[in-house]
């Protein structure tokens, strides 16, 4: 063996399992290149792979598998080779399969997702900002006024939309998801504030506004 391979090698890196023990979720990560998440029954009756599939969560109810993936491999290190804007680069997606009926829902431009720890859902996912580099401080605004956040009923595909929300943190129960709101030029109204979206009621509350 030389050097020559070592950008091939193999190696489990994420684990989980279901809380019903029938379902796993691993990663297989490489050196270089484009990684796989695996989703395996444990009676070895299906398997799921999913290319560049990472940062798994399988829901408390055991039903949907729930991760990012990657962009290419080769079009990041382009994007790194051209020296583009952070704001230019390929962006991940959030990807929801279920586990039941191999259903496959995916949604573009996701930089992060939570679930709660001891609920089936719902789910949040904090999107990308829309990309509109032709402003001058784009960067700056983009860190400053946060982004979209969307809270998803995966079973019923309902969703309530949120926007300029720079944080985001679930009860461990999945009834009260505590939001940090940010001041957005374009939006007169707009405060930086901290929020409570209580899930039974489908209500939002202000707790705290500068």
């Amino acid at each position: 063996l030389d050097h020559t391979v070592y950008n091939s090698w193999q190696s489990i890196g994420e684990k989980k399992i279901s809380n019903n023990g029938k379902w796993l979720a691993y990663t297989i990560d490489v050196q270089e290149g484009d990684g796989q998440l695996v989703l395996q029954q444990t009676g070895n009756i299906r398997r799921i792979v999913i290319p560049r599939g990472y940062n798994v969560s399988i829901t408390n109810d055991n039903r949907y598998a729930v991760f990012l993936v990657k962009p290419y491999y080769k079009d990041t290190r382009e994007a790194r080779i051209k020296k583009k804007k952070a704001e230019d680069f390929p962006k991940d997606s959030l990807c929801i399969v279920g586990l039941e009926n191999d259903s496959l829902f995916k949604i573009a431009s996701v930089k992060s997702y939570a679930l709660p720890k001891e609920a089936p859902g719902p789910l949040a996912y904090h999107r990308h900002k829309v990309n509109d580099s032709s402003k001058k401080n784009y960067a700056a605004d983009q860190a400053d006024e946060g982004s979209e956040l969307v809270i998803m009923n995966i079973e019923e595909g309902t969703k309530r939309l949120l926007n300029n929300i720079s944080e985001m943190k679930w009860s461990r129960n999945g009834k009260l998801l505590v939001l940090e709101g940010r001041e957005a030029r374009n939006i007169p109204a707009s405060r930086n504030c901290v929020l409570v979206y209580r899930a039974l009621e489908d209500n939002l509350d202000t707790i705290s506004r500068n």
